[in-house]
């Protein structure tokens, strides 16, 4: 495996575990909101994209790395704990910033997909992952995408207007 396609795919299955941890606290969060039930979805598919996308990784014999894993585990952690403006209930700019994030993720994940498609056609990992399989989780992050930007509309507008 090419040194540099390695950590590439390495870096994304770390971006990938924060990115399925945020939506999960996110769809806990938001529960009890209209678009809970879909942000639950959401966390659901995305864990099962990044159990899939460990799966490709296992068998291009690349494995996670250790502190890339934590950073991202970290960054997003942080992430969560920026001044809203109140200290001992939530925020509503918590769900808004919460879906930023997930935005934020989801945008990578999309970028990564299109870039392991994007070689005149053929996939760097030709051979090894079928096709099928990239374009199958590319068009459903594209999807994700999507949704997570109609929910980011719609918070976004209840947020700010209020």
């Amino acid at each position: 495996m090419d040194d540099v396609l390695g950590t590439y795919l390495q870096s994304h299955e770390a971006l990938a575990r924060a990115g399925s941890d945020a939506f999960r606290r996110a769809a806990d969060h938001q529960a009890d909101t209209a678009h809970g039930p879909l942000l639950r979805q959401l966390s659901d598919d995305v864990a099962a994209d990044h159990a899939l996308l460990r799966g490709l990784l296992d068998r291009l014999e690349v494995g996670p790395h250790p502190a890339l894993s934590v950073m991202a585990r970290a960054g997003d952690r942080l992430a969560g704990h920026r001044p809203d403006g109140q200290l001992l209930s939530r925020s509503p700019l918590a769900d808004l910033n919460e879906l930023e994030d997930l935005l934020a993720a989801m945008r990578m994940r999309v970028a990564g997909l299109d870039a392991l498609t994007a070689t005149d056609g053929r996939s760097p990992v030709d051979g090894r992952i079928e096709p099928a399989v990239l374009t199958r989780l590319r068009s459903r992050a594209h999807d994700q995408l999507g949704l997570v930007e109609s929910v980011h509309r719609h918070v976004a507008a209840a947020v700010l207007d209020a």
